[in-house]
């Protein structure tokens, strides 16, 4: 590996790991939403419809929440997720095996990573795209709600829905504001991640094949200075 690349492979196994952790902070609380509201199991691409008034001016019981013609966006963006922790998980085990035994550094393995590391980039590049834009409708379907002229923030909408859900004796538990915000904001760190990934691999790549090699005449020497030990 060389003492040149060995402190790339440190920082790209932390970058690995932060990879890894907001991986896991998109798929939890996206898998928490599809529990949040009966029938719903892709609440970013919902809509909440107020059936009495439009914008609606005070809370009543008459709130329902459609969901979407598919749930196909929020299924891409669970396995984009979930394939990219598991590519991170197999790449931090790797590296850490590297970083003791240099010899298990296979040159194939570590041309392969740019390529890896580029799909998983562009996997999380549009499924954090996908993301936001369902979230942006979803949040705008909700702020329909309006005190007079005051539009309401995230949280009050979120407070009458659970209230309206009280009133009619539904048993619901919302959350979806913090979720969604946390949902959002990761995926778009996971992005940043595997594009800094890409960019770590691509100059372990260039290291490595600049690296100076020993030349005929050194390797002479050390032949002869091994056959003098023996």
């Amino acid at each position: 590996m060389g003492r040149v690349v060995k402190p790339v492979v440190i920082v790209e196994v932390i970058v690995l790991v932060a990879a890894f952790a907001a991986g896991l902070t998109v798929i939890i609380p996206l898998l928490e939403t599809e529990n949040e509201l009966p029938k719903i199991k892709c609440l970013p691409y919902s809509q909440i419809e107020f059936s009495d008034h439009n914008p609606p001016h005070y809370w009543l019981t008459d709130v329902e929440v459609q969901p979407p013609e598919s749930n196909g966006p929020c299924d891409y963006c669970l396995f984009s997720q979930i394939t990219v922790v598991v590519a991170a998980l197999a790449s931090i085990l790797y590296r850490l095996v590297t970083l003791c035994g240099e010899k298990y550094d296979l040159s194939f393995l570590r041309t392969m990573s740019v390529p890896l590391y580029a799909m998983c980039t562009l996997g999380v590049l549009v499924e954090g795209i996908i993301l936001q834009v369902g979230v942006n409708r979803f949040l705008g379907s909700a702020m329909v709600y309006k005190t007079y002229t005051d539009p309401k923030t995230c949280d009050q909408v979120q407070a009458g829905l659970q209230k309206a859900a009280d009133k009619s004796s539904q048993d619901l538990s919302l959350n979806f504001c913090s979720e969604l915000s946390i949902v959002t904001v990761a995926s778009w760190i996971s992005t940043f991640t595997w594009l800094s990934l890409t960019i770590l691999a691509g100059v372990q790549f260039h290291l490595q094949r600049h690296a100076p090699q020993p030349s005929d005449r050194q390797m002479l020497v050390y032949g002869a200075g091994e056959d003098q030990k023996t």
